[in-house]
């Protein structure tokens, strides 16, 4: 029977799960009943609000988790000190977009999307306590409830005809709802101890995710900017459809791991032996299952992507491919940030990672008139050439992890992977004139099979292994 670690990595995956499944229904609807005006006016307004809040959260929510010895004055001076710069920000942002436009829609848009910012600040101090108590369970059931009230008060405003505001209305309520849930059933009580050096102390881990999550998002964006300017309309289409395809799984996969991991990690701070081991065997682990997957839709994308989407779409499975890669890579170093954020170590990194940031956009500047869609694709083999070196360096100097020592936990991965991707391609070879949804599926089962056999050869005992990963407390 599995115990409490495998129970925690359930509801993990529940509550990050939920949220993918939830956002791409309601987004489709939204996408059938709104134009694409009103539907841009309501996406850009909430980026502003959702934003700004999602980079105060990584000033306090991370540090909170990590640390070793945390007191009620953490808690205490997070929230007090969060909401108040919070509300200044919130009324600068509102005050700004009075003077930036006359549309008074646009006006009221924004007055709603920067309630996002203290709520989420706020919200995301008792999702600190909840997860570093192991309270996945509690947070899976706050995610679920705000995100089903939420959805059901948004599309019935779509559907009477309040257009954009719909949007900006639902993800307000999730995150009010969301937080009222966890002050009713959280053990945390917020009392009055601010004190402004604790404070500082957290801003000063906080800033260097802050930015690095700043910079990764401005990424993204300015990708699609970008190609609009550069390529148009069309290639941003087929832009975002491959980063949709490679980002839904993404995001539930690793939220949910890494929302595990940093706690975890953290209680290890101060014994460097048991987090090498624990951060070799958790990457280890999380290759043999994720990495697989992301070759696979590798794979697949060619005939998948115009059979569910049209032969108007197949121009993206290029792209799918190229991010799927992508994204295997990157997950043989997904918890270098979160390891180096538990050893108080995050600013090795940030460096590359602005630089590696700031690539990405020229090279999409440089060759979006050139390549197209392509172009933005490709900025991410620029970011990942940039950043993974140095956080291979930045695992060495923190963890006093060698690079030989990262290669001989993820190459078994690699290698089935790289046979997986032969034993397909010998068959489409052959076999390319199947019905695609047939070919689509063979190769999945071609794909696995090789994959398993080839990494049980490798690691015979990953069996055992992971039933022991699961089973230890």
């Amino acid at each position: 029977m599995l115990n409490h670690r495998a129970w925690k990595l359930m509801w993990v995956f529940v509550e990050k799960f939920s949220i993918v499944l939830i956002s791409v229904f309601t987004f489709f609807i939204y996408a059938k009943l709104l134009g694409p005006g009103e539907l841009g006016l309501a996406l850009f307004a909430l980026s502003i609000g959702q934003g700004i809040g999602v980079i105060y959260v990584a000033f306090l929510e991370d540090p909170l988790v990590r640390q070793n010895d945390v007191q009620a004055a953490h808690f205490d001076s997070a929230f007090w000190g969060g909401l108040v710069v919070s509300l200044v920000t919130a009324a600068a942002v509102m005050i700004g977009s009075l003077f930036a436009s006359d549309d008074v829609r646009f006006q009221w848009l924004m007055f709603i999307s920067v309630l996002h910012i203290p709520l989420l600040t706020t919200g995301h101090i008792y999702v600190a306590d909840l997860r570093r108590k192991g309270k996945f369970k509690s947070l899976a059931k706050r995610t679920m409830g705000g995100k089903l009230i939420g959805a059901a008060v948004g599309l019935t405003l779509a559907w009477t005809g309040y257009g954009s505001f719909a949007i900006i209305v639902q993800s307000v309520i999730m995150a009010l709802v969301s937080l009222v849930i966890m002050m009713r059933t959280s053990e945390l009580h917020i009392g009055s101890q601010f004190r402004m050096s604790v404070f500082g102390e957290l801003l000063s881990v906080g800033w260097p995710l802050a930015l690095r999550g700043a910079s990764w998002d401005a990424m993204n964006r300015g990708i699609a900017i970008i190609l609009g300017l550069t390529a148009g309309s069309a290639a941003v289409g087929v832009y975002g459809l491959a980063r949709r395809m490679i980002d839904m799984p993404r995001s539930a996969i690793y939220g949910g791991l890494l929302s595990y991991a940093l706690p975890a990690f953290s209680r290890n701070q101060h014994d460097l032996p048991n987090l090498q081991k624990m951060f070799c065997f958790t990457t280890l682990t999380t290759c043999f299952i994720v990495l697989p997957m992301f070759v696979g839709l590798a794979l697949v994308a060619p005939y998948l992507i115009p059979t569910l989407f049209g032969e108007e779409w197949r121009p993206a499975a290029p792209l799918i491919q190229i991010l799927a890669l992508v994204a295997a890579v990157g997950n043989t170093l997904i918890y270098v940030p979160t390891a180096l954020t538990a050893v108080a170590k995050n600013k090795l990194t940030l460096p590359s990672e602005l630089i590696a940031a700031g690539s990405a956009l020229v090279f999409t500047a440089v060759m979006g008139a050139e390549m197209g869609a392509l172009a933005g694709a490709c900025a991410f083999i620029v970011h990942t050439l940039i950043a993974s070196p140095a956080k291979v360096i930045g695992l060495k100097k923190a963890l006093h992890i060698e690079p030989s020592e990262w290669l001989r936990t993820v190459y078994k991965s690699i290698v089935a992977a790289t046979c997986m991707v032969g034993a397909v391609y010998a068959f489409v070879t052959y076999y390319s004139t199947l019905h695609p949804a047939l070919l689509s599926a063979t190769i999945i089962a071609i794909g696995m099979m090789t994959y398993l056999t080839m990494y049980t050869l490798l690691h015979k005992t990953w069996v055992s292994d992971l039933k022991a990963f699961l089973m230890k407390s």
